[in-house]
């Protein structure tokens, strides 16, 4: 396994604060995830449909952002969040109420 260097992580952050950016589908699973990529990846402007998110060592404040950034993203339908054990049971709670408030009963949201 190999991880993203932050040179990759770099041009993703910029790659994905473009308006030309059209990815649906992304996954950084089993990569070391900053809290500030996160907010990133699930902003407004990233169309994203799918984002797997495996195993990335996130940890509660990074968590802490998706509640946010999942309201303002309408395009997500799959964001996997499996595997990140440091992900404590109230984060998860707030991620799930977060989810289904956004109004995508039909989404699969994984932990």
């Amino acid at each position: 396994m190999q991880w993203l260097g932050a040179h990759a992580l770099a041009t993703l952050r910029l790659a994905a604060s473009s308006s030309l950016s059209h990815l649906k589908e992304l996954s950084l699973s089993h990569n070391p995830i900053v809290d500030a990529d996160v907010a990133l990846l699930l902003s407004a402007t990233w169309p994203l449909q799918r984002l797997l998110l495996v195993d990335c060592l996130l940890i509660d404040r990074a968590v802490a952002q998706l509640d946010v950034s999942l309201l303002q993203s309408a395009a997500l339908r799959h964001l996997d969040l499996s595997l990140n054990h440091c992900i404590g049971e109230r984060q998860r709670i707030k991620v799930h109420e977060a989810w289904v408030a956004s109004d995508r009963f039909a989404a699969a949201l994984a932990f």
